[in-house]
């Protein structure tokens, strides 16, 4: 969705756009703010990339998440 709205903020502007998608500007600020700056993410948004990473370099992690 904020893919969307990058492509399309500068002919229509973002808060048009927030108001049909029904999601707050603010969300789409804080979301390219993390694009941006990784320093700015949650913690929980932090460890949940860690795992990811984790999961898809490791082939043997799948069996842990499957029981």
């Amino acid at each position: 969705m904020t893919q969307f709205i990058k492509e399309h903020r500068e002919v229509c502007g973002v808060e048009p756009i927030c108001r049909v998608l029904k999601i707050a500007p603010s969300t789409f600020y804080a979301h390219l703010a993390v694009e941006n700056e990784q320093d700015k993410a949650s913690d929980r948004a932090k460890r949940l990339e860690v795992m990811r990473i984790l999961i898809l370099t490791k082939p043997y992690t799948d069996k842990l998440f499957r029981r």
